[in-house]
């Protein structure tokens, strides 16, 4: 006869394994049921949240009973708040569009108490700019492909009007060629890489039309790197010097033809220097050194361009060079954290050497320098570095005035103007044309003024 066996006399191992299948028994069912009324709930909002079906409306018109479906909500896209759906393209779109009202606003420059004009037509990157010799104009060379001209008959800062022309081909340097219906532009081609386009504005059945003559291949395989254009004292005639990256400088004359050539002998060139009265000529480059360039004129023709200097004294590469107006002295400054003022006003013929008159440390971060100069009236001169303008006096080596964030991207020319510009605020005075990766040209006076 069998006994029935109570809970209790169970031992106690037996009791432990009894207890612990009864609690994964009861997880087990308790998992199960979350899971069926997450699955419930899941269901029910599903088919709340369905959108209606399709509806039938039915219109009369003209007594013809015609039935209309309206489109299902389900099939409608709609874009979640925050523009979360939108496209590369759009968003790209919306980005040039935001820069553009940004740049067409009122210039945040204004207040400024060296501010001139600023000109924001430009589509794109600025990358030259030339005065008439009279200062009656400004021409800009633009990467949209487009050269601009900034008529000042009403002051610089007043009644600017602006004419344009196209080009084929990227420009990295513009200049007048001595008169107003003349430029010359040193550009970038598609298929060659560095050319030389004279621009003529001549009269036809429609009008004044700029037409332009096109030299490609100036420097073989070589890209551009700048241009200057001025006018020689001594030919009495305008000149073009154009430079390439790693090469040659070439000389050209107002008519685009090619008088003589000098290479630096360096992997890269920085910057080119010319003259205000087309003397002398200088290439910054990889090299410590700098050489000077005459071009030389007899009787008004042109003879050559020999080699008459050598600016030694850096241990650094030179970023960029510089005359004064006068052609006596000349500034270097390079990677080694200096500037050095050359007296030029030597029997150079006679194989005196330039000497250095002084050498000033560049207050920059190491390994930094200007990357442009520029030389004004009464020996002033303009520095860029990155987007700032700096203003120093060579002959006691200190920055007299300086504008910060002169531009909203890097400066890429400085260029004075050759005589006093006519302007509202300041009156007859010295005015600097600054232009950058910002798409603007800006006029900024002489801070002595």
């Amino acid at each position: 006869m069998n006994e029935s066996t109570s809970f209790s006399d169970l031992s106690s191992t037996t009791r432990n394994i009894l207890y612990a299948f009864g609690t994964c028994c009861i997880g087990a069912l308790l998992i199960f049921a979350g899971v069926i009324i997450q699955w419930i709930v899941t269901r029910l909002m599903s088919l709340f949240a369905r959108p209606p079906a399709r509806k039938k409306r039915i219109r009369q018109k003209k007594g013809v009973s015609t039935e209309e479906v309206e489109p299902s909500p389900s099939r409608t896209r709609k874009p979640k708040s925050g523009g979360t759906h939108k496209t590369i393209k759009e968003l790209m779109r919306e980005s040039e569009a935001a820069q553009h009202k940004k740049l067409s606003g009122a210039d945040k420059h204004q207040r400024h108490p060296l501010f001139l004009n600023s000109f924001k037509d430009h589509k794109n990157k600025v990358t030259g700019v030339g005065w008439l010799p009279d200062c009656s104009a400004l021409c800009t060379a633009c990467e949209d492909e487009v050269i601009r001209i900034f008529n000042f008959s009403g002051g610089v800062d007043k009644n600017v009007k602006m004419k344009q022309f196209n080009i084929l081909g990227v420009p990295v340097g513009v200049g007048f060629v001595g008169e107003a219906t003349k430029i010359a532009v040193l550009m970038e081609g598609k298929v060659h890489p560095a050319s030389l386009c004279m621009c003529s504005l001549e009269a036809s059945d429609s009008g004044p039309k700029w037409i332009t003559t096109v030299t490609n291949g100036i420097f073989g395989k070589d890209g551009p790197m700048r241009m200057e254009c001025t006018i020689s004292e001594a030919g009495q005639c305008p000149v073009i010097v154009c430079c390439s990256e790693t090469k040659a400088a070439v000389v050209f004359d107002r008519n685009g033809v090619a008088l003589s050539s000098f290479e630096p002998n360096s992997f890269t060139n920085h910057d080119l220097g010319v003259s205000h009265d087309g003397k002398f000529v200088s290439v910054g480059t990889f090299t410590a050194d700098a050489k000077v360039w005459e071009l030389q004129y007899k009787n008004g023709t042109f003879k050559g361009s020999p080699k008459v200097m050598d600016l030694k004294g850096h241990t650094g590469q030179i970023m960029s060079v510089a005359f004064t107006m006068d052609s006596k002295k000349a500034v270097t400054v390079s990677l080694d954290g200096t500037m050095k003022v050359w007296n030029l006003d030597v029997w150079y013929r006679k194989q005196e050497d330039p000497k250095c008159l002084r050498t000033i440390p560049l207050n920059l971060p190491k390994g930094k320098c200007y990357h442009r100069l520029s030389f004004g009236p009464e020996n002033i001169l303009a520095a860029a570095f990155e987007s700032d303008i700096y203003f120093i006096d060579i002959y006691y080596g200190t920055v007299i005035h300086s504008i910060e964030k002169a531009h909203d991207g890097k400066i890429s020319t400085l260029c004075w103007a050759p005589k006093k510009v006519n302007t509202k605020a300041k009156g007859y005075c010295s005015a600097l044309a600054s232009a950058g990766t910002d798409f603007r040209v800006r006029l900024w006076a002489d801070p002595r003024a």
